[in-house]
């Protein structure tokens, strides 16, 4: 088996869009004046060297290795791509962080069913929605 070089590259760019929360402002007690917020930024990330399979990057610590045949990527040639690969990540972490709810919610209903918290003669077997 052969070792394929990286090829140099210079002035091409990976793209990862990410989510950023900013903590509120502090007023002169340092207590916070409303709430945070949520930003969408885009990363570009400078492309070292390219091989037949990915790219190198100057990541933020250290160089990265992006494998371009991958469903899933770090970072995309594209920003279109960079986008839309965003859209997908928060669409699976909220389907993720719901089915966490979900759980810690039967968690509780059970505990507490346990604990005789709950009336046994107004529940029929039936998980309620909502605790």
């Amino acid at each position: 088996m052969t070792k394929v070089k990286a090829v140099p590259v210079e002035g091409q760019k990976v793209y990862r869009y990410i989510q950023v929360n900013y903590a509120a402002p502090l007023d002169e007690f340092e207590n916070p004046i409303g709430k945070g917020r949520t930003a969408v930024e885009l990363r570009e990330f400078d492309i070292i060297s390219m091989t037949p399979k990915g790219v190198w990057i100057d990541g933020d610590e250290r160089k990265k290795f992006i494998n371009m045949e991958a469903r899933r990527k770090f970072a995309c040639l594209t920003k279109e791509a960079a986008l839309e690969s965003f859209i997908a990540r928060k669409e699976r972490h909220i389907l993720i962080l719901l089915n966490q709810a979900e759980a810690a919610k039967k968690a509780l209903y059970l505990a507490k069913k346990q604990a005789g918290l709950i009336d046994n003669s107004k529940e029929r077997g039936i998980l309620p929605e909502y605790i």
